[in-house]
């Protein structure tokens, strides 16, 4: 029998969110034995490295939830963060704009929205602005959102991993672990290289979140999983802001819209697709309805332009059979188990929450 190692803290996931939460703890607690454990050989390639790279506003989110709260609360950490990080986050903004009349009013209850939220300088576009969009966009009205922009994800993992070792964590590559169980002095994982107990977990899993949870008490969960898909462009293309389409009422997601790289490369996506497994194949069928949804919003897009890019899977939840719509974020109030934190349904906007995320997951803790 293998002999059982013994650390201070688990970290679950070596995603964004499992890195910040990596990095936070070893920033406030440099004498702790954290650990950063990575099911494959590669830091943030599921979820993190695998969606638009948004730095999201916190317009689209119910008030006070945790979605809307720790998101307005990451935009602004971001920015700090970039600097101390050497990260590029770059506030481009973002147009929400509406092709027809019958799509005004959403997009007058996203203005109103904005300021209900707190969304800072959100103004109706110019009409030299409509003007200009109306090269690239099917654009009859719009708002402009100053405060969303984008994040050098690659960047920013690299520079997590090396500020977590730098305050002496520890990151385990290719470290799958095959179960947890509740142990008498915390949490006992198996783990390729052994059993592992430690006092403190967190469950920052991603899409594998909901599985780990279970193992340990009744959460009520289970996934559902939502593949969205990206084309790349080589047309020329607005690069100045995002463009996006006013979210209509039946989208599981924003809509197919437009972004661009720190690089300026540009891209159209994601679409939303129910899957049962996580596969990141692209399905050609799903691509060609994408594209009927951009010349609809962008007529100026050259079809023979756009190449299938990749692919990302939304870690939604259900809870009792029903979608859940915010993060869930549990401690002991929530699960009974002390020094435990479950983080499930992490999807958009996670990336520009996680900074906010990670001090609301100290803060459950008793380290």
């Amino acid at each position: 029998m293998n002999e059982i190692t013994k650390i201070d803290v688990a970290i679950i996931g070596g995603g964004i969110a499992g890195l910040m939460v990596g990095y936070e703890i070893t920033r406030q607690f440099p004498h702790l034995n954290t650990f950063v454990f990575e099911k494959g050989n590669f830091l943030g390639d599921h979820t993190t490295g695998r969606n638009s790279g948004v730095l999201h506003s916190g317009l689209y989110y119910a008030k006070n939830s945790l979605k809307h709260r720790l998101c307005l609360e990451g935009n602004t950490l971001w920015e700090k963060l970039g600097r101390e990080l050497n990260v590029t986050v770059r506030r481009c903004g973002k147009f929400i704009f509406c092709s027809k009349s019958h799509e005004q009013e959403k997009l007058d209850q996203l203005k109103n929205q904005a300021m209900e939220n707190s969304i800072d300088g959100v103004r109706w576009a110019t009409d030299s602005e409509k003007n200009k969009l109306k090269a690239f966009a099917d654009v009859n009205s719009a708002i402009f959102v100053p405060t969303a922009g984008l994040i050098d994800v690659p960047m920013a993992v690299s520079s997590l991993e090396r500020a977590i070792l730098n305050n002496g964590g520890n990151i385990l590559r290719n470290n799958f672990i095959s179960k947890v169980s509740k142990h008498e002095q915390g949490f006992l994982l198996e783990t390729r290289d052994g059993p592992i107990l430690t006092r403190a977990l967190v469950n920052n899993g991603g899409l594998w979140s909901v599985s780990f949870g279970q193992q340990l008490w009744p959460n009520g969960l289970e996934d559902y999983f939502v593949k969205g898909n990206y084309l790349k462009y080589s047309g020329d293309f607005y690069r100045e802001s995002f463009i996006y389409p006013c979210p209509l009422p039946h989208l599981k997601g924003l809509g197919v819209h437009s972004t661009f790289d720190v690089a300026g490369a540009i891209k159209f996506g994601p679409n939303t697709e129910d899957v049962s497994e996580i596969d990141y194949g692209i399905d050609i069928q799903s691509l060609e309805e994408m594209k009927t949804e951009i010349a609809r919003c962008y007529p100026s897009v050259v079809m023979d332009k756009l190449a299938p890019d990749y692919c990302g899977i939304r870690s939604k939840i259900k809870l009792n059979g029903h979608l859940y719509p915010d993060f869930w974020i549990k401690g002991q109030k929530e699960t009974n188990l002390s020094n435990y934190v479950e983080i499930c349904g992490y999807e958009s906007p996670g990336l520009t929450a996680s900074p906010a995320m990670a001090k609301f997951v100290v803060n459950l803790l008793e380290l």
